[in-house]
């Protein structure tokens, strides 16, 4: 959907008195985006003759000023009221922003976190307010990202990856809203009835993994990887028109505007863009701190080839690789030997600042399985270079490339379960490349 049909759609909404306190915030935010915007607002309402005869002989000035100082006006004559004084007076153009974050830019009170970043990819880039891995989420909290790959963990274990251009909004802890873009969505057993809406479509979760994208000129379209979803065709006041159940490999598609609602084919073509933020996530539970993720693996990994600045970047090697022999080598906790037989998926942890670093590579990185090994030794990752390395990935040939554990250098420890490893990686010349290869047992 365009801005100018979106502004049109909620327009409608607010003067029936339909808008929630999320539209108001989207329609504040579409009128805020410059004059062109405004002055399409104004021009498509049809004001009516008794607002027309009651401001007739007020002077926009005065009228303006009057709205200022009154309370809590009905939210349709408040906005009826805003837009007609934009068009009696240039003057109103000045004001409307100040009028419009007075009355209609509600801001929630602060309520319970609902989940929080769990990861997000090297590239990633924030429409406004910009997030950390670990940073929390509430009700209604604006989610909009520009580049790059985010991971959203709720409280009730429903993990979200966001693809770039998409824009989200929280409406309850196990509910939010598209309002464009792309979105995958991994539901644990306690976070079934999960909900998706958008304005063409309502997608209820029954324990499944699904993708649902909003394309402004199409329509919404959903997929199923497993299990099965509810999909429910909504009209222009959100009201549901017809049920479409999906299960594994099947897709919809759904328009308000057509009032289409349509089973289609060719689903896996939608999973593609998550490819590899999904193969990493199978593993990752999340990033804290300085470290993201790869979302396109770096093929040089020599040293200055691939600058990490103030992060260390995590690379999903090969997963899920089944030995068939014994593998012995030196891993930080001593001499190491995995079984014939044994699964195990490898994550390399690259950072390779320029000199004119700020601050150290810090963070956390907790894995859902158990850290079989770690190696930071030059001589044992070139070892399993072979076994686990994607292929054709270049490396340093230099003993700068591995870790020199102290409490004066660098720092690798791994909690008491296994799952999480905490690094710190020193910013002393000569040479900053650091790297080591995390060795997981695959689920």
């Amino acid at each position: 959907m365009s801005i100018q049909a979106e502004l049109h759609h909620l327009l409608d909404l607010a003067v029936d008195n339909r808008l929630d306190a999320a539209g108001y915030a989207r329609l504040d935010a579409l009128i805020l985006k410059d004059n062109f915007v405004c002055q399409s607002a104004v021009e498509f309402l049809d004001l009516d003759s008794k607002v027309y005869e009651w401001c007739q002989d007020i002077a926009a000035v005065d009228y303006i000023e009057g709205l200022l100082v009154q309370t809590q006006p009905p939210k349709m004559f408040r906005w009826r009221a805003i837009i007609l004084a934009a068009s009696v007076s240039s003057v109103a153009l000045l004001l409307i922003a100040a009028l419009i974050a007075g009355y209609f830019n509600w801001q929630p009170e602060a309520s319970e976190p609902l989940g929080r970043i769990a990861a997000l990819s090297e590239d990633v880039e924030w429409a406004d307010r910009s997030y950390v891995s670990g940073d929390l989420i509430r009700l209604e909290d604006p989610l909009e990202i520009t580049k790059g790959f985010v991971t959203i963990e709720t409280n009730l274990g429903v993990m979200i990856d966001l693809s770039p251009k998409t824009q989200i909004q929280f409406r309850g802890d196990n509910k939010l809203y598209l309002f464009q873009g792309a979105l995958s969505a991994l539901v644990s057993p306690r976070g079934t009835g999960f909900t998706v809406e958008t304005e063409d479509a309502r997608i209820v979760d029954h324990g499944t993994e699904f993708i649902v994208e909003k394309k402004n000129s199409l329509g919404t379209f959903v997929a199923v990887n497993q299990g099965n979803i509810e999909c429910f065709l909504l009209d222009s006041s959100g009201n549901s028109m017809r049920v479409i159940e999906l299960s594994a490999g099947s897709a919809a598609r759904f328009d308000w505007t057509s009032e289409t609602g349509e089973t289609i084919g060719a689903f896996a073509q939608m999973f593609k863009r998550f490819e590899q933020s999904q193969k990493i996530r199978s593993g990752l539970k999340s990033l804290k701190g300085e470290a993201r993720y790869a979302i396109a693996p770096p093929a040089d990994l020599t040293a200055g080839a691939c600058r990490t600045q103030n992060y260390a970047l995590l690379i999903a090697e090969n997963i899920g690789v089944v030995l068939q022999e014994d593998i012995s080598f030196q891993s930080l906790e001593g001499p190491r030997t995995l079984p014939a037989g044994s699964v195990i998926s490898s994550y390399l942890l690259h950072y390779d600042p320029s000199d004119n670093v700020s601050r150290a590579g810090m963070g956390t990185i907790a894995f859902h399985q158990p850290v079989a090994a770690i190696i930071g030794d030059v001589a044992a990752l070139r070892q399993t270079d072979t076994l686990f390395a994607i292929p054709k990935t270049r490396f340093s040939e230099n003993a700068i490339r591995g870790v020199e554990i102290s409490d004066d250098e660098d720092q690798i420890e791994l909690d008491g379960s296994r799952h999480s490893l905490f690094f710190h990686f020193d910013m002393e010349p000569i040479g900053y490349l650091d790297q080591v290869r995390i060795l997981v047992h695959h689920q």
